[in-house]
């Protein structure tokens, strides 16, 4: 199994989805090969992907397959799912300090009524260091208390920061992993040109007009805003917008029969 690098070179935006094309090279020896190309997006359309290329090789088919993984791969999403879960382990830990403080509160206060019959009829001296030392005590379990709620706002907002940021790669956050496997027969030893295209879900565009009056001149500046979500990075490569809507040409339409016959002159 060959893995190849075939990078974005082209992608042509439609109103509700786009097509991407990819190209890469692989050397390859005489015989029958496996080459995987990707990773790929996960909303791509199974039936759209086409394969061609140059060189002294046939392809003999295309399958889309799927690698499981236990979580992404990306760095970026990495990196975001584990600061969630230092968040999450952080307010577990301040939700059990505060459990904590509670017993402890109860604790000092079983303790003050306890000791109040003691201290009456004893030394006044020591009763007054003994309240001095539980009022420092409760002291420090509020002043705990009141820290970690401060800490914890802070770390809701990071946290919803984080979740947005999340959403926002989604594509990218999905762990598993699409690749296209060809089956590719090369004649003899040499370099194969591979050129892998698809259509995927997740990309759009829309008009956007400008309209300005200058004294008595009126211009009107026109603008294509590009929107995808497809978890996968575009380069700078060649970008076309288009307005056709290439749903239908992904199907075999069905076709009405003629049927054609000789004209046979009434007897």
């Amino acid at each position: 199994m060959t893995l190849v690098e075939a990078p974005i070179t082209g992608v042509t935006v439609f109103p509700d989805r786009a097509r991407v094309t990819r190209r890469g090279s692989v050397s390859l020896a005489a015989g029958e090969h496996r080459v995987l190309v990707g990773p790929l997006p996960t909303g791509l359309l199974h039936d759209s992907v086409r394969v061609s290329g140059q060189g002294p090789a046939t392809v003999l088919g295309v399958d889309i397959v799927t690698r499981r993984q236990p979580q992404s791969l990306d760095p970026e999403v990495v990196e975001i799912e584990e600061r969630l879960r230092a968040i999450a382990d952080t307010m577990a830990a301040m939700d059990d300090a505060d459990a904590i403080a509670v017993t402890r509160e109860k604790f000092l206060g079983r303790i003050t009524f306890r000791s109040a019959g003691t201290f009456a009829t004893g030394d006044i001296t020591a009763a007054g260091r003994f309240a001095d030392d539980i009022e420092a005590q409760l002291t420090d379990v509020k002043q705990g208390v009141r820290r970690r709620a401060r800490e914890r706002t802070l770390l809701v907002k990071e946290r919803e920061a984080a979740q947005r940021r999340l959403d926002d790669l989604r594509g990218r956050a999905f762990p598993d992993q699409v690749f296209a496997e060809l089956a590719v027969e090369a004649g003899e030893e040499a370099t194969i040109e591979l050129e892998l295209s698809y259509v995927t879900h997740g990309a759009w565009w829309h008009s956007s007009y400008d309209l300005r009056l200058v004294g008595e001149q009126l211009t009107l500046t026109w603008y294509g805003l590009v929107t995808q979500h497809t978890g996968e990075d575009w380069p700078e490569c060649d970008l076309k917008l288009s307005t056709a809507r290439p749903a239908g040409a992904l199907e075999v339409p069905e076709l009405d029969p003629w049927y054609l016959d000789r004209v046979r002159p009434m007897p």
